[in-house]
């Protein structure tokens, strides 16, 4: 598959500003700790657990922290130097910009959010809903502000996993969401109906869809190691030629898909 240019989706990460970009990343065994390997550290029954095994998942999970702990550094250091040119705390930075702005909450606010992540509004008393409304609202106000912020910034990131492995596109099952597959790029995205995160940016990546829908491949991935009604209602739908209104069809119901 030749393409120029090969961007990858995964919800299951995370997201920044208007666009959606992700690594696949894979932290495997360290090449130099090849005597650890058969090194059996416990028993269980009959079955050893190796240190090369727990070496490997320690290692994941500390570039995984390595990560975490860098974005939150960055944006920390981002907030200070806009405080510092606001002549402001950052706490006050952050009334200002981001909880001041997200105390209020409107009608549609409130039946935007109930239908996004699925309130049961019937379970719950409204004063709680509003609560749960107001602190998703923040956190969605933080994260735009944030975007906001770094574009402003010049960011380079030199931390990198030491292998990250090459997928072969052409063993990929996937579904175009565009009737003509003639554009030099091609996006990937790699999503599931059943997830919240990815039930929560999937507006953003209609958007982004719509608006480079005439320059840019975009192709459907997928993700989950169950089926279910979904993938069913796709398969049925992309033959019919109704693959865009069943995809949105679907993330509009998820509840009924689960299964």
């Amino acid at each position: 598959m030749k393409v120029n240019s090969i961007m990858t989706l995964l919800c299951h990460v995370a997201f920044s500003g208007l666009f959606l970009s992700t690594l696949l990343l894979h932290l495997g065994c360290n090449p130099n700790n090849d005597s650890k390997k058969n090194n059996i550290i416990a028993m269980v029954d009959s079955l050893p657990v190796y240190e090369s095994e727990v070496d490997s998942l320690l290692s994941k999970q500390i570039e995984e922290i390595k990560r975490e702990t860098l974005q939150s550094m960055i944006e920390k250091r981002i907030l200070s130097e806009e405080a510092k040119r606001r002549n402001m705390s950052v706490d006050s930075l952050l009334y200002t910009e981001v909880t001041k702005k997200s105390t209020e909450i409107t009608s549609a606010d409130f039946n935007r959010y109930i239908a996004r992540y699925r309130i049961n509004a019937k379970q719950k008393h409204a004063v709680d809903i509003i609560q749960q409304i107001k602190q998703l609202k923040k956190e969605e106000q933080r994260a735009e502000y944030i975007a906001y912020l770094k574009q402003k910034h010049t960011i380079t990131i030199s931390v990198f996993p030491k292998n990250i492995p090459v997928i072969k596109l052409d063993s990929i099952f996937y579904y175009n969401f565009n009737q003509q597959q003639k554009k030099n790029i091609t996006v990937y995205i790699i999503s599931d109906y059943t997830d919240k995160l990815c039930l929560y940016i999937e507006p953003k990546i209609q958007s982004i869809i719509k608006k480079y829908n005439n320059n840019v491949n975009f192709r459907y991935i997928y993700y989950n190691h169950v089926p279910g009604k979904a993938i069913a209602a796709l398969n049925a739908a992309s033959e019919q030629g109704k693959l865009v209104e069943m995809h949105t069809m679907v993330f509009e119901n998820t509840e009924n898909t689960k299964k």
